[in-house]
Protein backbone atom coordinates (compact mmCIF):
# COMPACT_ATOMS: atom_id res chain seq x y z
CA UNK A 1 0.00 0.00 0.00
CA UNK A 2 1.46 3.43 -0.76
CA UNK A 3 1.83 6.02 1.61
CA UNK A 4 0.51 9.77 1.34
CA UNK A 5 3.17 11.68 3.05
CA UNK A 6 2.38 15.22 3.05
CA UNK A 7 4.99 17.81 4.03
CA UNK A 8 3.88 19.60 7.38
CA UNK A 9 4.83 22.72 8.55
CA UNK A 10 7.05 21.59 10.92
CA UNK A 11 8.82 19.62 8.57
CA UNK A 12 9.04 22.49 6.12
CA UNK A 13 10.89 24.30 8.53
CA UNK A 14 13.48 21.91 9.28
CA UNK A 15 14.29 21.90 5.47
CA UNK A 16 14.17 25.56 5.49
CA UNK A 17 17.02 25.77 7.99
CA UNK A 18 18.72 22.71 5.92
CA UNK A 19 18.90 24.31 2.89
CA UNK A 20 19.64 27.88 4.55
CA UNK A 21 22.66 26.56 6.23
CA UNK A 22 24.15 24.95 2.88
CA UNK A 23 24.32 28.70 1.71
CA UNK A 24 25.69 30.16 4.35
CA UNK A 25 28.37 27.89 5.41
CA UNK A 26 29.12 27.73 1.42
CA UNK A 27 29.23 31.46 1.53
CA UNK A 28 31.94 31.24 4.69
CA UNK A 29 34.02 29.27 2.28
CA UNK A 30 34.12 31.77 -0.20
CA UNK A 31 31.40 30.54 -2.33
CA UNK A 32 28.03 32.09 -3.76
CA UNK A 33 24.52 30.73 -3.77
CA UNK A 34 22.24 31.16 -6.56
CA UNK A 35 19.37 29.92 -4.97
CA UNK A 36 17.03 28.09 -2.21
CA UNK A 37 13.69 26.43 -2.55
CA UNK A 38 11.24 24.55 -0.46
CA UNK A 39 8.02 22.49 -1.06
CA UNK A 40 4.67 24.51 -0.17
CA UNK A 41 3.47 23.01 2.80
CA UNK A 42 0.98 19.92 2.36
CA UNK A 43 2.25 18.58 -1.03
CA UNK A 44 3.01 15.14 -1.15
CA UNK A 45 5.57 15.58 -4.24
CA UNK A 46 7.51 18.22 -5.71
CA UNK A 47 9.43 18.81 -8.60
CA UNK A 48 12.35 21.31 -8.53
CA UNK A 49 13.88 22.63 -11.41
CA UNK A 50 17.91 24.13 -11.48
CA UNK A 51 18.48 26.95 -13.07
CA UNK A 52 20.46 24.93 -15.73
CA UNK A 53 17.11 23.02 -16.77
CA UNK A 54 17.52 20.10 -14.93
CA UNK A 55 14.38 18.69 -13.22
CA UNK A 56 15.03 16.96 -9.49
CA UNK A 57 11.71 15.27 -7.72
CA UNK A 58 11.61 13.04 -4.36
CA UNK A 59 12.66 16.02 -2.34
CA UNK A 60 10.89 18.81 0.27
CA UNK A 61 13.93 21.36 -0.97
CA UNK A 62 17.18 22.24 -2.83
CA UNK A 63 20.39 24.70 -3.07
CA UNK A 64 21.87 25.78 -5.80
CA UNK A 65 24.94 27.10 -5.12
CA UNK A 66 28.60 27.83 -6.88
CA UNK A 67 29.70 24.36 -8.28
CA UNK A 68 33.19 22.50 -8.29
CA UNK A 69 34.76 22.31 -11.60
CA UNK A 70 33.93 19.58 -13.43
CA UNK A 71 37.25 18.06 -13.50
CA UNK A 72 37.45 17.36 -9.55
CA UNK A 73 33.41 15.46 -10.20
CA UNK A 74 35.15 13.71 -12.73
CA UNK A 75 37.64 12.50 -10.38
CA UNK A 76 35.00 10.26 -8.33
CA UNK A 77 32.23 8.00 -9.99
CA UNK A 78 29.46 5.79 -8.34
CA UNK A 79 29.43 2.23 -8.54
CA UNK A 80 25.93 1.44 -7.68
CA UNK A 81 26.75 1.75 -3.52
CA UNK A 82 29.21 4.33 -2.67
CA UNK A 83 31.56 7.07 -4.45
CA UNK A 84 35.25 5.74 -5.87
CA UNK A 85 37.42 8.10 -5.88
CA UNK A 86 40.68 8.93 -8.66
CA UNK A 87 43.13 10.55 -6.27
CA UNK A 88 45.85 10.02 -9.22
CA UNK A 89 43.30 11.64 -11.57
CA UNK A 90 42.75 14.53 -8.93
CA UNK A 91 46.61 14.88 -8.50
CA UNK A 92 46.77 15.71 -12.41
CA UNK A 93 44.30 17.79 -12.62
CA UNK A 94 45.62 19.77 -9.89
CA UNK A 95 49.32 19.49 -11.17
CA UNK A 96 47.76 21.39 -14.51
CA UNK A 97 47.62 24.58 -12.57
CA UNK A 98 50.42 24.15 -10.55
CA UNK A 99 52.59 23.97 -14.12
CA UNK A 100 51.70 27.59 -14.22
CA UNK A 101 53.66 28.52 -11.08
CA UNK A 102 56.58 31.24 -11.18
CA UNK A 103 57.76 29.89 -8.03
CA UNK A 104 57.89 27.22 -5.64
CA UNK A 105 55.83 28.83 -2.74
CA UNK A 106 53.45 30.11 -6.07
CA UNK A 107 52.86 26.26 -6.53
CA UNK A 108 51.98 25.38 -2.86
CA UNK A 109 49.25 28.19 -2.92
CA UNK A 110 47.78 26.99 -5.69
CA UNK A 111 47.51 23.58 -4.62
CA UNK A 112 46.54 24.79 -1.03
CA UNK A 113 44.00 26.70 -2.40
CA UNK A 114 42.51 23.54 -4.75
CA UNK A 115 42.51 21.93 -1.68
CA UNK A 116 40.41 24.67 0.03
CA UNK A 117 38.07 24.79 -2.08
CA UNK A 118 37.21 21.09 -1.96
CA UNK A 119 36.79 21.04 1.78
CA UNK A 120 34.86 24.46 1.52
CA UNK A 121 32.41 22.40 -0.53
CA UNK A 122 32.26 19.35 1.63
CA UNK A 123 31.91 21.36 4.30
CA UNK A 124 28.38 22.87 1.98
CA UNK A 125 27.77 19.13 1.81
CA UNK A 126 27.83 18.76 5.74
CA UNK A 127 25.61 21.98 6.42
CA UNK A 128 22.75 20.81 5.78
CA UNK A 129 22.46 17.58 7.53
CA UNK A 130 24.05 18.45 10.64
CA UNK A 131 21.36 21.48 11.05
CA UNK A 132 18.83 18.35 12.32
CA UNK A 133 21.94 17.99 15.60
CA UNK A 134 21.15 21.45 16.62
CA UNK A 135 17.19 21.43 15.78
CA UNK A 136 16.87 18.35 18.44
CA UNK A 137 19.63 19.86 20.61
CA UNK A 138 21.84 16.91 20.28
CA UNK A 139 25.05 16.67 21.40
CA UNK A 140 27.69 16.68 18.32
CA UNK A 141 29.38 13.77 17.22
CA UNK A 142 31.25 13.49 14.18
CA UNK A 143 30.30 10.88 11.69
CA UNK A 144 27.20 11.76 10.02
CA UNK A 145 25.76 8.61 7.69
CA UNK A 146 24.56 8.58 4.60
CA UNK A 147 20.96 9.21 4.70
CA UNK A 148 20.36 7.30 1.42
CA UNK A 149 22.46 5.09 -1.10
CA UNK A 150 22.30 7.47 -3.41
CA UNK A 151 24.66 9.60 -5.57
CA UNK A 152 22.26 12.65 -4.49
CA UNK A 153 22.75 12.02 -1.13
CA UNK A 154 25.14 14.95 0.39
CA UNK A 155 27.23 12.40 2.85
CA UNK A 156 27.59 10.03 0.12
CA UNK A 157 29.44 13.03 -1.87
CA UNK A 158 30.95 14.32 1.01
CA UNK A 159 32.72 10.63 1.51
CA UNK A 160 33.76 10.23 -2.06
CA UNK A 161 35.33 13.91 -3.07
CA UNK A 162 37.47 13.75 0.55
CA UNK A 163 39.18 10.42 -0.90
CA UNK A 164 40.37 12.94 -3.26
CA UNK A 165 42.44 15.47 -0.42
CA UNK A 166 45.80 15.10 0.60
CA UNK A 167 45.09 14.20 3.91
CA UNK A 168 43.41 10.09 5.60
CA UNK A 169 40.33 10.23 4.46
CA UNK A 170 38.96 9.65 7.95
CA UNK A 171 41.01 12.64 9.50
CA UNK A 172 39.79 14.65 6.55
CA UNK A 173 36.44 14.14 7.15
CA UNK A 174 35.93 14.36 10.98
CA UNK A 175 38.12 17.70 10.55
CA UNK A 176 35.73 19.50 8.20
CA UNK A 177 32.26 17.84 9.76
CA UNK A 178 33.66 19.52 13.60
CA UNK A 179 34.63 22.91 11.62
CA UNK A 180 31.41 22.98 10.46
CA UNK A 181 29.32 22.39 13.18
CA UNK A 182 31.79 24.97 14.89
CA UNK A 183 30.60 27.31 12.71
CA UNK A 184 27.01 26.82 12.83
CA UNK A 185 26.99 26.45 16.24
CA UNK A 186 27.94 30.25 16.74
CA UNK A 187 25.41 32.99 17.04
CA UNK A 188 26.46 34.84 14.26
CA UNK A 189 26.09 32.10 11.68
CA UNK A 190 23.15 30.35 13.41
CA UNK A 191 21.60 33.99 12.94
CA UNK A 192 22.21 34.06 9.60
CA UNK A 193 21.16 30.60 9.01
CA UNK A 194 17.72 31.17 11.34
CA UNK A 195 16.95 34.99 9.20
CA UNK A 196 17.97 33.21 5.39
CA UNK A 197 15.34 30.06 6.34
CA UNK A 198 12.58 32.63 7.81
CA UNK A 199 13.06 34.48 4.45
CA UNK A 200 12.65 31.19 2.31
CA UNK A 201 9.54 29.81 4.67
CA UNK A 202 7.54 32.73 3.90
CA UNK A 203 9.02 33.25 0.32
CA UNK A 204 9.30 29.40 -1.05
CA UNK A 205 12.07 30.25 -3.15
CA UNK A 206 15.26 32.99 -2.76
CA UNK A 207 17.85 34.18 -4.80
CA UNK A 208 18.47 37.13 -3.93
CA UNK A 209 21.07 36.70 -0.99
CA UNK A 210 22.14 40.65 -0.08
CA UNK A 211 22.36 40.94 3.86
CA UNK A 212 21.96 36.90 4.32
CA UNK A 213 25.54 35.41 3.11
CA UNK A 214 28.70 35.62 5.32
CA UNK A 215 32.19 37.04 4.05
CA UNK A 216 34.69 34.46 3.16
CA UNK A 217 37.00 33.75 6.09
CA UNK A 218 40.44 33.24 4.65
CA UNK A 219 41.72 29.86 4.54
CA UNK A 220 38.73 28.29 5.60
CA UNK A 221 38.14 25.33 6.05
CA UNK A 222 41.68 25.13 7.52
CA UNK A 223 43.65 22.32 6.72
CA UNK A 224 44.13 19.13 9.20
CA UNK A 225 47.62 20.49 9.31
CA UNK A 226 46.75 23.82 10.70
CA UNK A 227 46.83 23.62 14.06
CA UNK A 228 44.87 26.27 16.55
CA UNK A 229 43.90 28.48 13.32
CA UNK A 230 39.94 29.64 14.50
CA UNK A 231 37.51 31.51 12.62
CA UNK A 232 38.08 35.30 13.30
CA UNK A 233 35.27 36.94 16.87
CA UNK A 234 33.48 38.32 14.34
CA UNK A 235 32.15 37.82 10.54
CA UNK A 236 30.19 40.32 8.82
CA UNK A 237 27.28 39.79 6.48
CA UNK A 238 27.95 40.41 2.73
Amino acid sequence: MEIDIRLTPERRWEVCVHEAAHAVIHSLGGAWAYQIAVAPTGVSSWTFTGRKGSTSTDLWGAYQGADLPLGVFACIEWDGAYFEADKNAYRRYVARDVADARSARQARLIREEHHRQLRAYIANLFAGPLTAQILDGEHFRPGLQPHDCSPDDDVQKAWGLACLLPGAQGVELEHIETQTMAALQRADVWGAVQDLARQLEHDGVVDDFDGFLLEPVTGWPFSPRSKGRELPVTIPRR
